[in-house]
């Protein structure tokens, strides 16, 4: 289909004046969805070819997976008819026609409050080993701390260790980065790994790693691209991750660990290398390989246990986008509330409603409100500063 007129039949069916011929023109392109490049607005071209990238392979892969028996899951069409700016294929142009020409709709969230709570941005709390606390937000970029033979410095959105060197007997110093709800932040360790912190995360590390395995434990979610270390006899120097449920056990990696609390599961998704993750307390190491995910409840005491994973989901975070997939409305509302830093209520009839879709975290947490209830079976309100989702 020739952009001129997709676009064309895009503001019609926003404007709410497409006829039953335009909307099943649109719904022919949905289900053929040719290979003409759509017109999808974003920050810059790269971030334009991934979205574009990754929303056709999540159509063909909605097209081809069979709806579920148990749950009705809302896309961001439903029933077969396009509810909110064209399933988001054009993500970033659909977010302006709704808020410049959708019509009223009763089920948008109708409040100034909700419009002024803005998405997170990058900041974080670091505590040095005496105790000081330094506030990434507005620290000047430069050298801000001395710890041991080590500098840690500033740079834009990240913290950098330089490497130190440790002296016998003296016991380790450690640090700890948090980021608060409405923050993320970049770490990049003595041994010059790096680490990606999520809002509502914490990383603990010591100051200088030695020939001993480096250990860290993180709180929230975390995404780790770990470095290569060797002894002094030439062998590598294992890099361990604790969290409350599970210890992640990595030579030279990428994964992302999803550790929060308040999840059903503790998550070690893999993309490159491999790792091996165990119960805490527990020597019975499972090991996956790119393109796994090894999980273990927080609820209960059951084992790790190993699945295929989505990967451009688990680290959807890290590249600024939210990614649902046949999630609950409780746990998009859990990211959402960490991100804008808001508090939610869900009302218990609505918590297990599932949705699919791709949502920037750059729009205000009004636009990504406004899409939920377009499906018509979820509204929002403000009360005393809290949303409510009823």
């Amino acid at each position: 289909m020739d952009n001129t007129l997709l676009e064309e039949l895009q503001q019609k069916y926003l404007l709410g004046i497409a006829n039953d011929v335009e909307i099943q023109q649109l719904m022919d392109w949905y289900y053929s969805f040719d290979d003409e490049m759509v017109n999808v607005k974003t920050a810059n071209i790269h971030e334009e070819k991934e979205v574009y990238d990754r929303l056709r392979q999540k159509i063909e892969d909605i097209i081809q997976r069979n709806p579920r028996k148990k749950d009705k899951v809302f896309d961001i069409r439903r029933n077969g008819y396009w509810q909110v700016a064209v399933v988001l294929v054009v993500l970033f142009s659909g977010y302006w026609f709704l808020k410049n020409h959708t019509p009223e709709n009763k089920n948008q969230l109708q409040t100034s409050t909700a419009s002024d709570i803005q998405p997170g941005q990058e900041g974080a709390i670091l505590t040095l080993a005496n105790g000081k606390k330094i506030f990434l937000d507005s620290a000047q970029n430069g050298n801000i701390a001395i710890q041991g033979t080590g500098i840690v410095i500033k740079n834009g959105t990240q913290v950098i260790y330089t490497p130190g060197n440790s002296e016998k007997n003296t016991p380790l110093a450690y640090n700890t980065i948090v980021t608060p709800k409405g923050r993320d932040f970049e770490v990049v360790l003595p041994d010059s790994s790096k680490v990606w912190l999520n809002a509502a995360s914490s990383i603990r590390f010591p100051t200088v790693f030695n020939d001993k395995p480096r250990v860290v434990e993180i709180t929230g979610e975390a995404y780790f691209e770990v470095s290569h270390q060797l002894d002094k006899k030439g062998n590598r120097v294992p890099f361990v991750v604790h969290t409350n449920k599970m210890t992640i056990q990595v030579l030279g990696t990428h994964f992302n660990v999803n550790a929060y609390d308040d999840e059903q599961y503790t998550r070690t998704t893999l993309l490159e290398g491999s790792v091996a993750a165990s119960k805490i307390g527990s020597n019975e190491l499972v090991k996956i390989i790119p393109g796994q995910q090894a999980f273990i409840s927080n609820l209960g005491s059951g084992n790790v246990s190993v699945k295929q994973a989505d990967v451009n989901k688990a680290i959807a975070w890290k590249n600024g986008l939210f990614q649902f997939d046949d999630d609950q409305l409780q746990a998009i509302l859990r990211q959402v509330s960490r991100w804008y830093n808001v508090d939610i209520d869900c009302a218990e009839q609505k918590k297990d409603l599932r949705f699919n879709g791709i949502i920037s975290k750059r729009s205000n947490v009004k636009a990504i409100l406004d899409l939920l209830s377009a499906t018509g079976v979820v509204n929002f309100k403000m009360e005393n500063g809290k949303l409510i989702a009823y």
